[in-house]
C-alpha cells in the first residue's frame, strides 16, 4: 500500500497531537484520566486503519524509549510493562476497530464512530484490567472498580468530543482541499 507524504504527514501531525494532549492528566487512583482515549478516538475517526495504526505505533515507541508522552508526562519501557501497560497496548487495536468502523460506514455517520469507538473502549477496559490483575495481583472484581468503573462516563464524554472534533477537522480539511 503506497502512502503519500500528505497522509504521512496529516499521520505526524495526529501522532504529535498525541504526544502533546496524552500526557495530561489526573491523577485519581492507580490509573489517571488522561486525555490518551481522547487521542486515540480521534486519530482513529481521522484516519484510515493503515495509518491511524502507524500514528499510534510511533507514539507508543515514542514513549517506550523514554519520551515522556504517556500519562503524567512520563515515558520509558516500564510504563509499558507497569499496571496501565495494558491501557497502552489497547491503544493500536482502539485505533483499528474505530477506523475500520469509520472506512465500513463511509466515515460520515456519527452511529458508525461512536460503535466504533465503544468497542474500541470495551477493548481496552479488557486488556487493561486483565494486565492490572496480572501485575498487580488485584482481584478482576477490585481491578474492575480501579480501572473501569471511575471511567464509563468520563471516556463516553471524550467519546462524544473526539467525534464533534473530527468532523469540525474533516470539514476544514475538506476546505483546503485536503483528503485523508
Amino acid at each position: 500500500m503506497k502512502i503519500t507524504v500528505k497522509e504521512l504527514s496529516i499521520a505526524a501531525v495526529l501522532t504529535a497531537i498525541t504526544c502533546v494532549l496524552a500526557p495530561i492528566s489526573i491523577p485519581i487512583g492507580p490509573v489517571p484520566i488522561s486525555l490518551g482515549v481522547f487521542c486515540i478516538f480521534l486519530v482513529g475517526a481521522m484516519l484510515p486503519p493503515h495509518l491511524a495504526f502507524l500514528s499510534v505505533l510511533v507514539y507508543i515507541m515514542l514513549g517506550s524509549i523514554g519520551v515522556p508522552v504517556f500519562s503524567n508526562f512520563e515515558g520509558g519501557f516500564q510504563k509499558l510493562i507497569g499496571p496501565t501497560g495494558g491501557f497502552l497496548f489497547a491503544y493500536p487495536f482502539m485505533v483499528l476497530i474505530i477506523s475500520f468502523a469509520a472506512v465500513l460506514f463511509k466515515r460520515k455517520k456519527v452511529i458508525s464512530l461512536c460503535i466504533g469507538m465503544i468497542l474500541s473502549l470495551v477493548v481496552m477496559y479488557i486488556f487493561g484490567t486483565a494486565w492490572f490483575v496480572i501485575s498487580t495481583g488485584n482481584t478482576v472484581k477490585n481491578a474492575l472498580l480501579l480501572c473501569v468503573t471511575p471511567f464509563i462516563l468520563v471516556d463516553l464524554l471524550k467519546m462524544v468530543c473526539a467525534t464533534a472534533f473530527s468532523f469540525v477537522i474533516s470539514k476544514a480539511l475538506s476546505k483546503a482541499n485536503i483528503k485523508v
